[in-house]
């Protein structure tokens, strides 16, 4: 009688525990700056790389800029699309564009080597560059541009 009334408990098996290495997929998509998770959610997005792609696999997104940061789960697959489900996304960049670009000066993304910089808006003159985030341009031209401009 003590036997019968025993709760079942689930329990994972030697076979069914592996190494995710051997299991999983892991990948990394640095794409352009400009980016949107919402263009990441798109299955058409992925055309270019479905075709190393397999169910289950995870992706790291990190645009070119550092903006923001994502991981996907691809839950569906084929030789030109893939659907990909959000598990957790980010802003990194905490700066927001509409105040950066007011007034005389704008943060502008120059590569990977320039990074952001400070452009003057009337000539389009670089003041700076070589910031590794928006928002370190913008510290750098909330405090320095006035005195530029004085």
């Amino acid at each position: 009688m003590a036997d019968e009334n025993r709760i079942s408990v689930k329990k994972v098996a030697e076979a069914e525990f592996q190494l995710t290495e051997s299991v999983q997929a892991s990948y990394t998509a640095m794409p352009q700056v400009g980016t949107t998770r919402e263009d990441v959610l798109r299955p058409a997005f992925w055309v270019h790389v479905a075709k190393y792609l397999k169910p289950m696999a995870e992706i790291r997104v990190l645009p070119k800029d550092g903006s923001w940061y994502g991981r996907y789960l691809v839950l569906y697959v084929d030789s030109i699309q893939a659907r990909v489900k959000e598990l957790e996304f980010h802003v990194l960049d905490e700066v927001a564009e509409a105040s950066e670009e007011s007034g005389a000066y704008a943060i502008k993304w120059a590569g990977p080597a320039a990074k952001f910089r400070i452009v003057r808006k009337a000539d389009g003159k670089i003041l700076k560059e070589g910031f590794g985030t928006r928002g370190e341009a913008a510290a750098w031209m909330f405090a320095n541009t006035k005195a530029i401009a004085a």
